[in-house]
């Protein structure tokens, strides 16, 4: 009776690091890569990021903003295969957070630019930080 136990819980132990290693393996495979970033220099700006066509293909992207609070008005994604995307971005995305993921509508795609207007969250002293991230 104790050999059966032993044996249970070593299948139980072998099954577990197997279901663990899976989800291991599958969470690298969709992450968040950082793909460039900005600064609003003003109380409304225009920026873009030059990612180049070779990086990706990519299926989302989002924001991340350091400093003040961000208020996007919209963003163009340029695709490597010469293709744009004005996406919808009337948001906020709040001071030290990061924007819920974005997805880019249709076959993944390899990103050449994003361009974004947007304006600082109030007057601070400091210019705020946004950071752009694609998900594979």
């Amino acid at each position: 009776m104790n050999l059966l136990r032993t044996a249970r819980g070593r299948i139980f132990l072998l099954s577990f690091l197997l279901l663990a290693c899976a989800f291991a393996s599958s969470a690298q495979k969709h992450h968040w890569e950082y793909l460039g970033s900005s600064h609003v220099d003003g109380r409304a700006d225009h920026d873009k990021i030059s990612v180049g066509g070779g990086e990706g293909p990519f299926r989302a992207i989002r924001f991340k903003v350091s400093g003040v609070s961000v208020k996007f008005d919209h963003v163009i994604v340029r695709y490597g295969n010469g293709k744009e995307q004005e996406l919808a971005a009337n948001f906020v995305v709040e001071s030290n957070s990061s924007s819920p993921a974005i997805d880019l509508p249709g076959t993944f795609r390899n990103i050449e630019t994003v361009e974004m207007w947007y304006e600082r969250g109030n007057w601070g002293h400091h210019n705020p930080k946004v950071s752009v991230y694609g998900l594979r």
